[in-house]
């Protein structure tokens, strides 16, 4: 799948109270090129990305619990790979989650930026 147009996003758990939103993937590709993707984005909202597998996941910038109140968590596991090709972002103003499990993931970006309330878990074995 690609999302291709100059203004495009991907958002999971958008908007709304307790608005919970969830992407999974365990193979395949995502390409979201020209926009960001935003996991958390606002008014207390709740977003999971999990990759694993043979998952292979693009995006411009990533940020991961964006606005005050919400909830981002990002999963990486398996030989899955995530490519942010500018700044991936845990917790802008709100609370992310950034969790890499196994030696076969492959995370890489242009910069790495995480604020007070949100964590980096390793775990490799």
């Amino acid at each position: 799948m690609t999302i291709n147009r100059n203004t495009d996003a991907l958002m999971i758990g958008s908007q709304g109270a307790g608005n919970l939103g969830t992407y999974t993937m365990s193979g395949g590709t995502v390409s979201v090129p020209n926009g960001p993707t935003i996991v958390g984005h606002q008014n207390t909202a709740i977003g999971r990305l999990t990759l694993s597998g043979t998952a292979d996941f693009a995006t411009k910038l990533l940020t991961i619990g964006n606005a005050a109140g919400t909830n981002g968590r990002v999963e990486v596991s398996g030989s899955a790979q995530l490519h942010v090709n500018g700044l991936m972002r845990v917790g802008n103003s709100g609370t992310g989650r950034l969790k890499i499990t196994g030696d076969g993931a492959v995370i890489d970006c242009d910069g790495y930026w995480q604020n007070s309330l949100s964590t980096l878990e390793l775990d490799i074995n």
